[in-house]
């Protein structure tokens, strides 16, 4: 079975070690550290506009949260009115009778389970 993490985990080995092969020279003992910061920084400016667009999703379903919970609410009064009234529960089999799928209320009642 191949490795799911081992090309994304060479190319990051390979980048690092090349930044502080890179940075040896300047910074002798530290440049791997500071090749790790940079790597780290530039996988998070990377994934920067991600984030963003993340927010911006968020506010927009903030902006649209009170509607869709009067929506919610509007539907389970729905619900609860067409299927206020059922039949007599299925005899016999026991999977028929506890099963929604073959209650014999409204086809409204079904769909909405």
């Amino acid at each position: 079975m191949p490795d799911l993490f081992g090309w994304p985990m060479a190319a990051a080995h390979f980048l690092v070690t090349t930044l502080a092969t890179l940075l040896s020279p300047m910074l002798a003992g530290a440049s791997t550290v500071v090749a790790i910061v940079l790597f780290t920084v530039a996988v998070r400016l990377l994934l920067l506009p991600f984030s963003r667009a993340a927010v911006r999703g968020e506010k927009a379903r903030a902006a649209v949260a009170p509607q869709t919970q009067e929506i919610s609410i509007a539907n389970t009064a729905t619900i609860r009115r067409n299927c206020s009234v059922r039949s007599p529960p299925c005899t016999g089999n026991p999977v028929r009778r506890c099963s929604p799928a073959f209650c014999r209320c409204s086809p409204k009642c079904r769909s909405s389970w």
